[in-house]
């Protein structure tokens, strides 16, 4: 048969309709039992959303309960995600943006692309109720609290409860900072009083920028 959806009827920010072919085997009333196959095409529809685009591969059986995606990917104006395995298991994915505001309409990113671009090569694992999320990191040319910085990388660990970056580094003209840092969160975001360790090793630095980082750019100190 064919599937027709919008991604509006999931209340995303996103404007997408979804269609194409579906085959399916065994008892609709018992998931158990169903087998079911598509190869499904996502067309934008800009009045609902940052419109998308991209093409899903899906199967999912009943018997083992597993949702499995083959080279799919997913298209917005300025960005694109690859990603291919199980969902609620184990789910690799490659992002690249020039707009990061497209990943996350309507929130205050402390992060913004100046010019440059964002690059993730990583996996989600764990079920869909509390996903983790961990993989390389590649910032260039952007922005903290206005400061304008040429790189940062890392190792990310992202979960429900923490977000962590080991092995980082971060550059701007003469900067150069190598740090590992982690930061408590609830349900992802972060929060007052929430617990956070830094270890760095900072050379030939701005202070501002320094003072950007930490989220406190309203220090007035200059200096190196």
């Amino acid at each position: 048969g064919l599937l027709a959806a919008t991604f509006a009827d999931f209340e995303l920010p996103w404007g997408g309709t979804l269609s194409g072919p579906v085959e399916a085997r065994g008892q609709f009333r018992a998931l158990a039992d169903l087998a079911a196959s598509g190869r499904l095409t996502v067309s934008p529809a800009p009045a609902r959303g940052v419109p998308m685009r991209g093409r899903l591969n899906a199967s999912f059986n009943g018997r083992t309960d597993t949702l499995v995606l083959r080279q799919s990917w997913i298209a917005l104006p300025q960005s694109r995600v690859d990603f291919s395995g199980t969902l609620g298991r184990r789910l690799d994915v490659r992002l690249a943006s020039r707009n990061l505001n497209e990943l996350a309409p309507g929130e205050n990113l402390p992060v913004r692309l100046n010019g440059g671009a964002a690059a993730f090569n990583g996996a989600v694992l764990g079920s869909l109720r509390s996903p983790r999320v961990a993989g390389n990191l590649r910032l260039a040319n952007f922005r903290i609290a206005e400061r304008p910085f040429t790189l940062l990388t890392g190792a990310v660990d992202l979960s429900s409860s923490r977000v962590a970056l080991d092995g980082g580094t971060l550059r701007r003209g003469p900067l150069d900072a190598r740090f590992s840092a982690a930061m408590g969160l609830r349900r992802y975001r972060p929060y007052q009083q929430a617990p956070l360790a830094v270890n760095a090793l900072i050379r030939n630095a701005d202070v501002r920028d320094a003072l950007a980082v930490a989220g406190q750019a309203d220090v007035p100190a200059t200096g190196t």
